[in-house]
């Protein structure tokens, strides 16, 4: 049975997942591969704990694609870095954010291959923690930020 959205879900679900946060387009891209997690730079323990966190609610929320964090070789890398270590990661427009991320995808299978997350240290625990979920989500082809209802 077909899932039915009245006109303003369907508009709001067209903003979330058409485009991203930089640039318009009206792409939608998913990982057709298993999602692999590694965790680079300087996180804390408590980053940790919530990259792990999120790893495993994506994991069991997505049935049909695998996340599972890695030791090395992750295709999603999220890098926990200072303020000098943003400038020299991140594009201008995103260098005094608290996070970003970017994504490599085939344009042909409209697949994500690989993505990148840059969280800044620095700020205060609850907000790396909504980073670390915001990012990594947004990795998943879903890349605008949620709008405001209304």
């Amino acid at each position: 049975r077909a899932l039915v959205l009245d006109a303003p879900l369907r508009q709001r679900f067209a903003a979330i997942a058409f485009g991203s946060e930089y640039s318009g387009g009206d792409r939608l891209v998913t990982w057709c591969d298993p999602v692999t997690v590694e965790v680079r730079g300087a996180p804390n323990r408590a980053d940790l704990e919530q990259v792990r966190r999120v790893v495993h609610e994506l994991d069991e929320l997505l049935l049909d694609t695998e996340v599972r964090l890695v030791d090395g070789g992750g295709r999603l890398v999220v890098t926990f870095a200072d303020a000098d270590g943003f400038a020299r990661l991140a594009p201008a427009r995103a260098r005094h954010n608290a996070g970003y991320f970017r994504i490599t995808w085939d344009p042909v299978r409209h697949a994500v291959t690989r993505a990148r997350v840059l969280v800044r240290i620095g700020v205060e625990q609850a907000l790396r923690d909504h980073v670390v979920r915001e990012e990594i989500t947004q990795c998943l082809g879903l890349m605008r930020d949620v709008p405001a209802p209304g």
